[in-house]
């Protein structure tokens, strides 16, 4: 739609496009919305440049309709971002040294796994299948992220895609793209990413080079198309012979380089080539790309000198096929039931337990010999809704991780309300002391600085459930010599972002909250608004008046209702131009519209 957009000037185009881009950085991962915005900038630089000595009207339109399509599709996003944005700021993902977004960069040989299936050892699920994988030792996460496969018929098809560059700006594009995408993919291996980091704004925002493959490709794919279209066609016998020439090198590379791993002249290039299993299994890999290397060529061969090559198009189909079955067929299949595997971890009792009461279970050790032991396997507290102390989480607030790791482990664990946590060495849960959810305090003390803080936290001074430590200075003051009782709270009604209470204060008090405080949740003490603050480094604190008092606390975000108005705003105005197409009233000047028959001419 933007590509059309900007031959036609037609401005309807334009908003379905926007629509369309708008919903896509809905998705969740601004890291691949950031690489969409600059890949459409260069796709319409390159369309202003091949227009500007032709028409310099159409050029400054082309840029102002990128501009339009950009803003209307990122204001889209707005209600997803704008919080986050404010979110980021206060998680360990704040800033990035160039070291932490370089990991993940692919040296040269990591890109066997674009053409060689299983390379470097597959992983589905959580097993490693063939081997052990070593494309990325000790980090086999990494496999999702970079282990990006297309196939030799894809490879050699593209090959065939650029010999048009000439004759389409498209191929130009992708062509770019996929120069572009190979060397930021492989990271500190090449000056370009660092240049990016350092220059390109938001690039240092984020990390794993790798994840770039995926834009190599989408550019190689594309490449194919093309390359398809054209041996599709019936060829001067001077293109064949170049077209055959192209491929035969392209596919003998291939063929040569993996008669001579097979024979063994790179057996010393890894040291992990040394072990038997990984060797097998990648030997097995090429062999595989080998036999499909030299069917490829035959086939491409019989395409362009056979009498029939329209049947390339089903032929090479079939093969594309036929690679991405064998390399992807078992890809996140299991033969675990998921209901059988998940009933492994249900505790009736302990479900029982949370209907009645809130509390933490610590399912992993954060200090110790056993540090980063784990009873339960990652992220199944959210499948079975276990309220675990541990998660995974992009944009991990940095006062929590502070508390986790920085504050005395019994202590941390008491103020967390863990009830239950995990025996060292052992696969099972024992009892842990712990404060209520809710509790009141009159022994406050305000400290000056969040180091202060933690020194005090850890020091024989503090104790949990009674002292509670806090960095700003209680609206109300309070007094624990005035007090003659620890007071009450009732709990009257709980919602995931609202919760009410009556709270019974014999002097002024301090109610701490184990919900980790968040700048976006508000408190109200009998309708007035009260400032909620950080109390213990982590929890959320309300100073409560002497008395009984009903007390709400709710998360409200200010930003999430800015950026709701701001993506409905432009969603319908968008909607406004498609519709209003129908009138004629979003459409530019007819010399526009006409510039691409003017342009195939």
């Amino acid at each position: 739609f933007f590509r059309r957009a900007i031959r036609t000037g037609n401005m309807v185009t334009l908003a379905v496009g926007a629509i369309f881009y708008g919903v896509s950085t809905l998705g969740g991962y601004p890291q691949y919305s950031l690489h969409m915005f600059y890949l459409f900038g260069l796709y319409a630089l390159i369309e202003a440049i091949y227009t500007w000595k032709l028409d310099k009207k159409r050029t400054v339109g082309i840029l102002v309709f990128f501009a339009v399509f950009s803003g209307f599709g990122l204001a889209m996003s707005v209600v997803s971002y704008l919080p986050a944005l404010k979110h980021m700021a206060l998680s360990l993902r704040e800033t990035m040294t160039f070291e932490e977004s370089a990991g993940g960069s692919l040296p040269l040989s990591r890109f066997v796994s674009m053409i060689v299936p299983g390379f470097f050892g597959y992983i589905t699920g959580t097993s490693q299948v063939g081997s052990p994988y070593w494309g990325f030792p000790g980090k086999s996460f990494f496999f999702w992220e970079t282990n990006a496969f297309i196939g030799v018929t894809v490879v050699l098809l593209a090959t065939q895609g650029v010999l048009r560059i000439r004759f389409r700006r498209e191929i130009v594009y992708f062509s770019i793209v996929a120069a572009l995408s190979f060397l930021l993919a492989m990271g500190d291996n090449t000056p370009l990413y660092k240049l990016a980091f350092h220059l390109v704004p938001g690039f240092s925002t984020f990390r794993i080079p790798g994840r770039f493959t995926l834009w190599l490709s989408i550019s190689l794919i594309v490449l194919a198309g093309f390359g398809l279209d054209r041996i599709g066609k019936k060829l001067e016998p001077r293109d064949r012979k170049r077209s055959m020439l192209t491929v035969g090198i392209a596919g003998g590379v291939i063929a040569l380089g993996a008669m001579l791993f097979l024979a063994g002249a790179f057996d010393g290039a890894s040291q992990y080539l040394g072990n038997p299993q990984i060797r097998e299994t990648a030997r097995k890999a090429m062999q595989f790309t080998l036999v499909f290397d030299l069917l490829v060529l035959g086939i491409y061969f019989l395409v362009l000198y056979g009498r029939f090559p329209q049947l390339g198009s089903i032929g090479f189909s079939v093969l594309v096929f036929v690679e991405l079955y064998v390399f992807g067929s078992s890809f996140g299949c299991s033969a675990v039931n998921p209901e059988t595997y998940y009933k492994r971890f249900t505790l009736t009792s302990l479900i029982n337990e949370l209907e009645e009461d809130e509390f933490r279970i610590q399912s992993r050790l954060y200090h110790g010999p056993q540090k980063g032991e784990m009873l339960f396997p990652r992220n199944l507290g959210n499948v079975l809704e276990y309220p675990l102390t541990e998660g995974y989480n992009q944009l991990m607030l940095r006062r929590y991780n502070d508390f986790l790791y920085k504050i005395d482990e019994d202590v941390g664990q008491q103020l967390l309300s863990v009830r239950y946590k995990k025996e060292a060495g052992q696969m099972r849960l024992f009892r842990a002391e712990h404060v209520p959810w809710n509790y009141l305090s009159s022994s406050v003390r305000v400290l000056g600085s969040e180091d202060e803080l933690i020194s005090f936290m850890n020091s024989d001074r503090f104790v949990p459930g009674r002292t509670v430590a806090i960095l700003d200075t209680p609206n109300v003051e309070i007094d624990s010599s005035r007090c003659t009782s620890e007071g009450s709270v009732e709990v009257l009604a709980k919602k995931f972002s609202y919760v009410k209470m009556r709270v019974n204060a014999p002097c002024n008090m301090l109610l701490v909250r184990s919900d980790v405080y968040y700048p976006e949740w508000k408190a109200k003490v009998d309708g007035e608004s009260t400032p909620l603050v950080p109390a213990n480094l982590l929890f959320q604190g309300l100073a409560i008046p002497e008395g009984e008092h009903i007390v709400e606390i709710s998360y409200h975000s200010e930003r999430f209702l800015a950026g709701l108005v701001v993506s409905l705003l432009a969603f319908f105005s968008c909607a406004f131009l498609v519709v209003g197409g129908k009138f004629g009233v979003a459409r530019l000047d007819q010399p526009w519209a006409g510039f691409a028959t003017k342009d195939q001419k």
